[in-house]
C-alpha cells in the first residue's frame, strides 16, 4: 500500500467523485482508477460499490476511510519535521467538545489558547451528544473532550477532571449551610435539571424519581445564568459539578448523601495517533487547567 494510493482514496471520498477528486489531484480519472483498481486487488476487498447516482463506500472502505485520513495527516506533520525549519511551521488543531463539556472550563480557556497562537490553524467544534468521540475516530478532530468513560480500545485519555454532583442552592434557602441532604428531602422544591443530562446525572434522576422526586423545571445545558437566576430569586435548586469558585458567591453547595453521581471530562485521541508539538501543547494546557481547580 502506497502513500498515493492512500491520497486518491481519501480524495475520492471526500469529493465522492473519481473525475472530482483526479482534478483537484491534477492526475488523470484513468490514472486515479488505476491506482484505486491495484489498491482493492492488494487489500482482496471492493472499497466502492457503484450505483446510478455515483459511488458509495463499502463496509470495508468506511473502515478504510476511518484509518487512512488521519495517518495522512501525520505523514504530512512527519515530512514538514523532517523537512525542518528553524521556525515552527503553522499547523493546525480541531478540537471537539461533546455536549456539557466545554462548560466546565472557564470563560478564558479557549480564547486564552487561541490568542497565544494566532499563526496557527485552530477550529473548534461543540457536538450534541456523545458526537465528539465519533468524529476523534474518523480523523476529523484531532483532541476530544467527553464526560467520562470513553472506550479504552479505541481512545487514549491524556488528562481529565471529575467532581461529584451536588446540590446548588441560594445562602437564604433552607437547605444552605447543611453538609449534605437526602434525596428525599427534595420533595416539594423546584427543582430545575437539563435536558440533555449525563449517565451520571441520568442514575440520580432515576433514583430521584423513585422517591417521588420529579425537576418542576427542565432547561438546556447553556441556560446556566437562567438557573442561577432560578436559584436566587425563585427559591430552586439544581444538581451541580465542578469547582466551587465558578460558582456565584451567594450560591452554596450541599452534598447529597444517599446517592454518588460524578460529572467531569476527559481530553483524549485516538489510539495511537501522532500528536503534533501543538496538540502535545494543547494537551500540555488543559491539564494544568484542570489541576487549577
Amino acid at each position: 500500500m502506497e502513500y498515493k494510493q492512500l491520497e486518491y482514496f481519501v480524495k475520492i471520498c471526500e469529493t465522492h467523485s473519481f473525475s472530482a477528486a483526479a482534478r483537484e489531484l491534477y492526475v488523470t480519472p484513468q490514472g486515479i482508477s488505476k491506482s484505486i483498481d491495484k489498491l482493492e486487488k492488494e487489500l482482496g476487498v471492493p472499497l466502492f460499490a457503484r450505483t446510478r447516482t455515483g459511488i458509495e463506500l463499502t463496509a470495508m472502505g468506511q473502515e478504510l476511510y476511518k484509518h487512512a485520513r488521519p495517518h495522512l495527516k501525520q505523514w504530512e506533520y512527519i515530512k514538514e519535521r523532517v523537512a525542518g525549519t528553524e521556525k515552527r511551521s503553522r499547523q493546525s488543531l480541531a478540537i471537539g467538545f461533546d455536549e456539557g463539556t466545554l462548560d466546565q472550563y472557564a470563560v478564558q480557556f479557549l480564547p486564552d489558547f487561541l490568542s497565544a497562537h494566532p499563526e496557527d490553524e485552530i477550529s473548534v467544534r461543540c457536538f450534541p451528544g456523545t458526537e465528539c468521540q465519533q468524529e476523534v475516530l474518523e480523523g476529523r478532530v484531532d483532541v476530544g473532550f467527553a464526560l467520562p468513560p470513553v472506550d479504552a480500545e479505541l481512545f487514549d485519555v491524556l488528562c481529565g477532571a471529575t467532581y461529584p454532583l451536588q446540590l446548588v442552592v441560594c445562602k437564604s434557602h433552607r437547605l444552605a449551610g447543611r453538609a449534605s441532604v437526602r434525596l428525599s428531602e427534595l420533595q416539594g422544591e423546584r427543582l430545575v435539571d437539563l435536558n440533555a443530562p449525563t449517565p451520571g446525572q441520568k442514575k440520580l434522576l432515576q433514583h430521584c424519581a423513585e422517591l417521588g422526586v420529579f425537576p418542576s423545571v427542565v432547561l438546556n445545558g447553556s441556560h446556566w445564568e437562567r438557573i442561577v437566576a432560578l436559584c436566587r430569586t425563585a427559591g430552586a435548586v439544581s444538581f451541580y459539578g465542578g469547582p466551587r469558585e465558578w460558582l456565584p458567591g451567594d450560591l452554596a453547595l450541599v452534598g447529597i448523601a444517599d446517592a454518588s453521581a460524578m460529572w467531569g471530562n476527559v481530553a483524549f485521541v485516538r489510539k495511537h495517533r501522532y500528536l503534533t508539538d501543538l496538540a502535545r501543547e494543547f494537551i500540555d494546557y488543559c491539564a494544568k487547567a484542570q489541576q487549577a481547580h
